[in-house]
């Protein structure tokens, strides 16, 4: 495994992939623990999910050292997945705000 080289990736990009698994686990311990049940929570819960099993992916693609096991474009692939699931999470989440009753008024 080339951990120096995970490292020195994140050191470049000034840890925003480090703040962003954060506060995508701390979303889904929030979300866990309240158990706020209204649709619009768990279309995040659900999108943060999606971000940190496709950060997971990457990941594991990276460290990894033989690169047949699942194709050469592994990061690339695993996010088309995620991103269909974030425009359907975000378009049900947008449809739920216009058709409650006060963004009727």
């Amino acid at each position: 495994m080339n951990w120096e080289h995970l490292l020195h990736r994140v050191a470049r990009e000034f840890y925003v992939e480090f703040f962003t698994v954060g506060i995508s686990i701390a979303v889904l311990i929030v979300y866990l623990l309240k158990k706020i049940n209204t649709s619009s929570t768990g279309y995040l819960a659900l999108l943060t999910l999606c971000l940190l099993i496709q950060w997971m992916i990457v990941i594991y693609d990276e460290l990894k050292s033989q690169k047949t096991i699942f194709g050469k474009n592994v990061s690339q692939n695993s996010l088309y997945p995620y991103l269909i699931i974030e425009l359907s999470c975000c378009l049900l989440f947008i449809r739920r705000h216009i058709h409650a009753v006060k963004a009727k008024k």
